[in-house]
């Protein structure tokens, strides 16, 4: 091959790169995709699955047939205090199960204020439950009307890189926790 200008042969980029020596620093990465290459050419069979080993389609499995005839019936109860009572626990928990008031209020609130587990004691579960969730309590919404706003209304009704979506929505979101608690 005839790498000088104004030979017999024709010269090519690659044909330069590939005459040079492989670094030292390339070597190691010659070497990995050589051998992947190598290993992903080589059929491996997979003891333990259906078939010829390599999960073809000859290899599909049907799926086990569905169970026939009536299902149990679904169980209904008054609340999420009788379901929360009637659950039976079957394998150990790090929940502590002895006090469903602290527990509730520890996982929907900001944390129990002194107040609040007499509150919801003296109320009942279901019912502190239901005013907290109140439909009413979201009519203060319609003061931010951005609050409600799905995305791509938000990004249509506010100039780019605007606070006022974000701002109307904290406002919104103080707003119906005091509504809700008063």
């Amino acid at each position: 091959m005839n790498l000088a200008k104004g030979g017999d042969d024709e010269s090519a980029a690659g044909d330069e790169r590939a005459a040079t020596p492989v670094g030292r620093r390339r070597v190691p990465a010659v070497l990995v995709g050589s051998g992947l290459g190598a290993a992903a050419c080589v059929p491996v069979a997979v003891s333990g699955l259906a078939g010829s080993g390599l999960l073809g389609a000859d290899d599909e499995q049907p799926p086990p047939p569905r169970p026939r005839g009536p299902r149990p019936a679904a169980e209904f109860y008054a609340g999420p205090a009788a379901a929360a009572a009637a659950t039976k626990v079957t394998v150990p928990t790090i929940v502590d199960t002895s006090n469903p008031v602290s527990h509730l209020l520890c996982r929907v609130t900001f944390g129990p204020t002194p107040q609040l587990p007499a509150e919801v004691s003296s109320t009942g579960i279901d019912r502190w439950l239901a005013t907290q969730l109140d439909p009413e309590a979201d009519l203060v919404w319609q003061a931010f009307p951005t609050a409600a706003m799905s995305a791509r209304q938000v990004r249509g009704a506010v100039k780019e890189y605007s606070w006022d979506a974000m701002v109307a929505y904290a406002q919104a979101t103080l707003a119906r926790q005091l509504s809700v608690a008063q």
